[in-house]
């Protein structure tokens, strides 16, 4: 039996539900989906996992790729391929790989620039400048280059968005992805980041799952076939710290490699039995422990992936952290970390009001007036159009918690702003439902008001988006000062009796 204090101290997070996806094979497509939509952000390279996932489950949608600038990404996936890439991105726009690749002049482009009629693609078609073939070749190409800019040290936000079909002029297979990542692996994935990714798994078992229809071809690699004995080594079922120590001298190469056949599904994990399960409860305690001050604030900022400077979003994501996991954990465990949060909140703020209101506990007046502070920084970054932010520490924070009143119609509008303001594709049916969902004291609220404005602007019908904004500002004047359309602002203050 392993002891507690030699056992891995790395806290768990909601991306090892992705990376371990393919382990089990009864998961219905729902709880597929599901694990997706919990995933609060990733990076660009996590990115290329979720991309291969998503392509395993041959659905039809829209990954929807939000930076932390608020560029906005898509990639478009039907039945199995992927069949768009929308970025913009100069350095691949269609008419640049062109004139790049000598199939067309540049006062041709121009040309094409000038008229409207036709994509610029058909224009060159037309005028018999270039052959489809030639077109067909440029649009691969224009793929394989804005695939390959998502592969990088950045972080995104997420969310798929379902579809009945998606437009389908070239496609790129689950093998042709398959090559392009492992050419990102070989040139793009830092030793560093591997061994931190892998770290979580450093104590389960390396399943080997036969029946892949790319195995063949995966083990003809470079990367596999440089290691000694790689395909029987990794057939047998060993621990994963005891296959590392068994490539210790190419260590960068083994990660490489597992991750490649990770993210194609030919390897899993499973808890090892020969190892104590150690909770994920107990897993953050020991890693807390002996921890305080800032060493303290900076270990549950990487938890809770929230800034380290926003103490009450830390505090409400912890405790939810705490809640999400009790079942798998002794209470004892549980009352040690809440001990920890309330004293790490201690510590970090001298403004949180601590006296004790009729019938509460100070601890329970405590979270009511960090939920309360919390809600009005994310209503204030919603108001002001910082959706990235909002959505981030909601998804984080906030989701499944009734503590915090109005929590959904929050999160809703995080998510309707979005597709707003950045032209995400989504199913407006699932927004409708969700509204429709509201407990009946959200939907009293003037916050409900000021979503289905939002969505009936997103639908078009600018009669409908009026009036429910005209409700909202009679609910609550705030928002009088955001207006979702300029063009009717004059006309309901006026109706307000607001104007001089």
């Amino acid at each position: 039996m392993v002891a507690a204090a030699e056992r891995s101290t790395t806290a768990l997070t909601p991306r090892q539900d992705l990376f371990e996806i393919f382990a089990h094979s009864d998961f219905s497509l729902k709880k597929k989906k599901k694990i997706i939509d919990a995933l609060d952000d990733i990076d660009g390279f996590e990115l290329s996992f979720l991309i291969s996932f998503i392509l395993s489950m041959d659905i039809t949608g829209h990954l929807n790729i939000i930076s932390k600038t608020n560029e906005v990404i898509g990639v478009s996936f039907s039945h199995g391929f992927i069949t768009h890439i929308d970025l913009p991105d100069r350095q691949t726009y269609f008419g640049t790989l062109l004139v790049e690749q000598g199939l067309v002049q540049a006062k041709d482009l121009e040309a094409a620039l000038r008229q409207t009629e036709l994509h610029i693609g058909q224009y060159f078609l037309k005028q018999k400048i270039v052959t489809q073939q030639q077109l067909d070749l440029i649009f691969r190409k224009q793929m394989e280059l804005r695939l390959a800019k998502l592969i990088c040290d950045n972080t995104y936000n997420i969310n798929f968005a379902d579809a009945a079909e998606t437009p389908l002029f070239i496609k790129i297979t689950r093998k042709d992805y398959y090559e392009m990542c492992y050419e990102w692996l070989e040139t793009r994935f830092s030793e560093q980041w591997l061994i931190k990714h892998y770290a979580t798994w450093e104590n389960y078992l390396v399943i080997f799952l036969d029946g892949h229809t790319y195995i063949t071809e995966a083990f003809k690699k470079k990367l596999l076939v440089d290691l000694p004995d790689f395909e029987r080594e990794i057939r047998k079922g060993l621990r994963l710290n005891h296959l590392t120590e068994l490539y210790h001298s190419k260590q960068n190469e083994f990660f490489k490699a597992l991750f490649f056949l990770n993210m194609i599904g030919v390897v899993v994990f499973h808890q090892s039995p020969d190892v104590e399960k150690i909770s994920k409860l107990e897993t953050i305690y020991l890693q807390l422990k002996d921890l305080k001050g800032k060493e303290l604030a900076k270990a549950i900022s990487e938890l809770t992936r929230m800034p380290a400077h926003q103490t009450e979003s830390m505090y409400l994501a912890f405790l939810k952290l705490i809640s999400e996991n009790t079942d798998d954990a002794s209470q004892d465990y549980k009352n040690h970390l809440v001990k920890i949060a309330i004293d790490f909140l201690g510590q970090q703020s001298n403004e949180i009001t601590t006296t004790k209101a009729v019938g509460q506990t100070p601890r329970a007046q405590m979270e009511i007036n960090i939920s309360q502070n919390a809600i009005n920084i994310i209503q204030n970054e919603l108001l002001r159009g910082k959706y990235f932010e909002a959505f981030g520490q909601l998804k984080k924070a906030f989701l499944g918690n009734d503590m915090t009143p109005s929590m959904k119609v929050y999160l809703l509008w995080a998510k309707v702003g979005h597709a707003l303001t950045a032209g995400l594709k989504v199913n407006l049916t699932n927004f409708e439902n969700e509204l429709a969902d509201l407990s009946a004291d959200d939907k009293a609220t003037a916050e409900f008001e000021y979503v289905q404005s939002m969505l009936c602007k997103l639908k078009g019908n600018l009669s409908g988006s009026q009036k429910h904004y005209e409700i909202a500002v009679k609910k609550k004047a705030l928002f009088l000062n955001y207006p979702l359309n300029k063009s009717i602002w004059t006309k309901i203050k006026s109706s307000l009796g607001l104007m001089s």
